[in-house]
């Protein structure tokens, strides 16, 4: 017999559902400013915020996990899907840091706005499964096919990489090598965090297949 989900009204759902839902608000910001380019400190200030309220639901999680005796999935699982979202939230503030930083102007090439794009549907649909842990038999078929959504997110992101780079580098001239360089680790940055992503489709879908 499998092993089911314990009390639904763990406050580790709420937790997760809490940083979940930072880590979408942070994606949606990110893309706003890719896609718009408006008043960079604001929306970086906006972001930092965000941020914050992730790493004190992240450190909530990570004392609650040691000091209760029975949780509603395995500890590890739990350890691994808080560490992630956690790490998701911190890699697009830093990608937002870093483009306010270097100064990095408007995106001009659209696969970083197509990689923007990809970031949000992905962490939809990670919010989308987390939400749906609480009634795990319910909703079982809800995360599986969340899950197989990150996946292909994940595969259309790595295409946007390539095509991407290899557009950036075609319509370059020596003199923006230094401009190509910073747009270059943005690319990369972005591809990263959908890899983020994709590692908690893998965890949320090895939950659902244990639990159900």
């Amino acid at each position: 017999m499998s092993p089911r989900l314990k009390p639904s009204n763990d406050k580790f759902f709420k937790y997760m559902n809490e940083s979940s839902h930072s880590m979408c608000e942070g994606a949606l910001i990110l893309k706003d400013f890719i896609d718009n380019n408006p008043d960079s400190e604001e929306q970086l200030k906006k972001l930092r915020a965000i941020g914050d309220r992730s790493d004190q639901v992240y450190r909530k999680t990570i004392t609650k996990l040691g000091k209760s005796f029975i949780t509603p999935f395995e500890r590890e699982d739990i350890y691994s899907l808080a560490s992630k979202l956690h790490g998701i939230m911190d890699s697009i503030y830093g990608i937002m840091q870093m483009m306010v930083l270097y100064k990095i102007g408007r995106a001009m090439n659209p696969n970083i706005i197509g990689l923007a794009c990809v970031l949000v549907q992905s962490t939809q649909e990670i919010q989308k499964a987390v939400d749906a842990l609480q009634n795990l038999g319910k909703n079982y078929d809800m995360v599986v096919e969340a899950c197989s959504k990150i996946s292909q997110f994940e595969h259309e992101g790595d295409y946007l990489y390539r095509t991407g780079v290899a557009l950036l580098l075609d319509t370059a001239d020596s003199s923006a090598m230094i401009e190509v360089l910073k747009w270059k680790e943005i690319f990369e940055r972005l591809e990263k965090v959908l890899d983020y992503c994709e590692d908690v489709g893998d965890i949320l879908k090895g939950v659902a297949v244990k639990y159900v």
